[in-house]
Parts: structure tokens; sequence; C-alpha cells
């Protein structure tokens, strides 16, 4: 055990002396989001729509973006009608279908001539080499968040700078022409956008235009700029050139898959497909946390925990709360009750075990459940399958939805979990909308998905657990659509000391 622990230590001291931790930083150039053309197609269609809605100078007008067609859609609609500029902003940009769709969209509009900026968090499982024929476009500029320093080592890099390379770049964000925006809770990835995709992840997104589009935008631009936000050629140590024989050979193969796509042939009319009704309007306010969090969270003065904790002090009425990830905290659990004993009406929906993808996430949420339960609040976990009626078939599903509504009005979407690495390691965006025609609507639709789509737990008269799917009036006594090897690993992690890294 002690050898073990020797070798450790030198592997450690090896990594952190040849600096393989996080990247080490560049002089880089800074840019910032252009002046909006007014002349352009997308802020010519801004101005009639807002017109036709009758939308105030400072209001926010938003779309619900709860199907995954629809939010794929959006994104492409946006991208193909690009003349001035697209910067986009992602956790996750994954190598499938819809990552090379998208790959197909940025590069023709970067054909066009439109600027084109990428920045991704670099704690993913991406082809670097795709990110390098990206960037050989003379109008595509990317950047790494947080890079690791070895691309040899990839991971294990984190041993010499666990503390910083553990703090990850969650927002999600595009901005396009400084006219539209997308925001929300989905990465760019089969299983979030594309609605053939075997696995589900429930989620939700918005699309924005007006007043809080430059604020999005301002906040790109803070992390673009940052120390943490590293192009993608210093961190590889190489860079390639448009001319390039791999780089042609690639542009040619999205030509021949994606040119005639079904949604990307659909996006080429996607503005005259959004009807009027399905536009909310209100005040808006972007909830963000300064990029220098990173690298000292408790310094920053800018913390989207703390502009979420204010609003929700605001609430008197009820607070409906979805978050895939919900890890309380004691505190948490203490500010919930506090809120439930004022009058408010509580419910909270999660994902059930069997539909959770992090186990140990569900060992420290279910060390809370009995005290919310007992406190009166309602608790609903998403099940792990679900029926899809059209092609007659059981879907892996897990829900990734980020929002909550408070007092039947105020709507916010965006990126944050209510768990400590959303609050205290990763960075986050969120909308928090004055909007109470949409906060009706999303109400609308939980309150008609949950019986079928989740179990609602319950006290029995011993104060244990029960699982009630209301569809199937079955109750379970234990954590159902699950094996018992997996009821007892989340009770294990339950037990470790890990609750401030989930």
């Amino acid at each position: 055990m002690k050898k073990a622990f020797l070798i450790l230590a030198v592997l450690v001291a090896i990594l952190v002396f040849y600096g393989l931790g996080r990247a080490h930083e560049v002089n880089k150039s800074k840019s910032y989001q252009l002046p909006v053309d007014e002349q352009t197609t997308l802020a010519q269609w801004r101005l009639t729509l807002r017109a036709q809605l009758s939308a105030l100078a400072s209001q926010t007008s938003v779309r619900n973006l709860a199907r995954r067609d629809d939010a794929l859609l959006a994104r492409l609609g946006l991208i193909a009608n690009a003349e001035q500029s697209i910067d986009l902003q992602y956790y996750i940009f994954a190598e499938d279908e819809v990552g090379h769709l998208l790959s197909f969209a940025l590069w023709q509009a970067a054909e066009r001539g439109v600027r084109v900026r990428m920045l991704l968090d670099d704690m993913q499982k991406r082809s670097d080499d795709t990110l390098l024929k990206l960037a050989a476009h003379p109008n595509i500029e990317v950047r790494l968040f947080n890079p690791l320093g070895s691309r040899v080592l990839g991971s294990i890099a984190l041993l010499a700078d666990v503390g910083s390379l553990n703090r990850r770049m969650h927002n999600k964000a595009l901005i396009v022409d400084g006219v539209g925006a997308v925001v929300g809770g989905r990465n760019i990835g089969d299983e979030y956008l594309l609605p053939e995709a075997e696995v589900e992840f429930g989620d939700y997104d918005l699309l924005v235009i007006g007043e809080v589009v430059p604020q999005i935008g301002a906040q790109f631009d803070q992390y673009w700029n940052s120390a943490s936000a590293q192009p993608v050629s210093h961190v590889l140590g190489r860079e390639w050139q448009l001319q390039t024989p791999r780089v042609q050979a690639w542009v040619g193969q999205l030509s021949e898959h994606y040119s005639a796509h079904t949604y990307w042939l659909l996006a080429q009319d996607w503005l005259d497909t959004l009807a009027l009704n399905s536009w909310h309007q209100g005040l808006a306010a972007l909830f963000f946390d300064d990029p220098a969090k990173i690298d000292n969270p408790q310094a920053t003065e800018q913390r989207i925990l703390d502009q979420i904790g204010q609003a929700m002090l605001q609430a008197n009425q009820r607070i409906l709360l979805v978050s895939p990830y919900f890890i309380p905290t004691q505190s948490g659990v203490d500010a919930l009750i506090a809120a439930k004993s004022r009058g408010l009406d509580i419910t909270i929906v999660t994902n059930s075990l069997s539909s959770n993808n992090v186990l140990q996430v569900h060992g420290w949420y279910a060390k809370y459940r009995h005290a919310l339960l007992k406190a009166g609040i309602l608790l609903w976990e998403v099940k792990g399958t679900q029926h899809d009626e059209q092609l007659d078939l059981l879907l892996k599903t897990s829900l990734h939805a980020k929002t909550f509504v408070l007092d039947h009005r105020h709507v916010f979407v965006g990126s944050f979990n209510f768990d400590p690495r959303s609050a205290y390691l990763n960075t986050e965006l969120g909308i928090m909308i004055d909007a109470p025609a949409l906060a009706q609507q999303i109400e609308q639709q939980v309150a008609r998905l949950l019986p079928a789509t989740a179990y609602q737990l319950t006290l029995n008269e011993q104060e244990q657990i029960r699982w009630q799917d209301h569809q199937n009036q079955i109750t379970y006594s234990q954590e159902p659509e699950t094996a018992l090897w997996r009821r007892w690993g989340a009770k294990i992690y339950g037990w470790m000391p890990v609750e401030s890294l989930l």
C-alpha cells in the first residue's frame, strides 16, 4: 500500500514539474460582439415580429423550446440566417450526428463571411482533430475553456491541478447577429437534440430576442476574453490550414452527408414557421457566473447562486423546481422547509435512481428526501423508461431540464443544477423572465406529464418512503426499475464524503 502511494506521489510531482495540469496562458487577441446591422435578415425579422407582438423596447420575447426538434431547428435556423456573427458557448459539443450537422452549418456560415467564435469546455470526449479542422477556416476561431495541459495524458493530468481542473464551464448559449439567442439546458449532441436518438434527455431551452440578447453577448465576450479561454491551436500545439488535404476531405464529407439533411433543409424556411401565438413577452434578467469563479469561487462578485437565491426569497405563493441533479445540501433543505412553513406550495421534480445517469448524485440526494417529504414538500422522480406511443417502444430517458417557476409568473431557464457543483465549482448561465403566460404553460405541461412519466413520493404511516405510479396504479416500497446492485451503489456513495464535489 505504501509503495502504491509513493508511486502516485511521484507521478503527481512529475505532472506538476512539467506543468501538465492546466494549459499555460497565452497572449491572445481580444474580440467583442459586433454592432447589430439593422439591415440583416434576422434584424428585419426581429423588427417585424416585435411590432406584431406589440413588445415594448424594455421587454424580452421568448419562445418555448421544450421539443427536441424545435430546439434543433432553432439553432440551425439562426445559423442558416446568420450574416454577421455567430457566438457559440457549450459544455458539450459531441462527435455525433448533431455535432457534425452543426459543424456543417457553422462552416457554411463561415463560407458566407460570417464571423464564428466557438467557446467550448475542455473536459469532454471529442476529437481534437475536428476542432482543428473547424479552426482552419479563417472566419472560425475556436477556444477551449480551462484546458488540460496534456492531450496525451488526458484526464490523468487532473492529478496535477485537481482543484482547478475540476471546475468547468457549464454555460450553454448561442447568439447570432446580436439579434437572436438560444439558452437553456441542452448541450450539442444526439441525446439532447435529435428526436430519433435511442436515449432521450428531457430538456428545456428558450429562443430569445429583445433586450436581454446583448447581455448574453456581453457575457460571452467576458468568457471569450478571460484568461481561462485558450486558442485551440495553442492548447494542441499545432494548427491546420484551410487547404490541408485532410481538412478539405472533411469538408467534402460534411457537404455530402448534410447538405440535403432534413433538418438543414427545414432550417432554410425556419423563420416563416414561427407562429405569433408561440411567443411570450416580459422583463428579463440574465443570471450568470463571472468566469473568474474557475480560479477563486469565493472572490467573484457575480455569482448565479446569489442571483437565484435572491429571486427565490421573493416568492410568496409557489415554487415549482425542475432539476435533474438535485442535491439541496442541508442548508438548502432548511431554506425549503422554512419557505414551506411560510405557506408556500413547493413541488420538486428530479430524476429517479433508474433515470439518473450519475449514481453518486442520487446517493446524496436520497439522504434529504425524508426531511422534504415530512415538511409537506411534493417530490416527484422521473421514470427511467417511457413509452413512445408512435413508435410503440420503450425509451431510456433521463431528466436534464433545469428550470423553476415562482408565483405562477417568474420563469428561470438555464444550465444551473441545484447541486454543489453548479453552486460552487462550475460556471453557469440562465435567464429569469417575468412572463405569467409562459409560467402557466410550463406548469400545465408539468402537471399533465407527471402522472404518466414520474413517480410521486410519499410517506406511509411508519414514515417510510413509497413511490406511487399513478399511471399504472402501483405503489413501490423501494426504488422502482432498479437492480439491487444499483440501489446499494447509490447508498454507498451517500456514505462517502463527496457531496461538495457533486
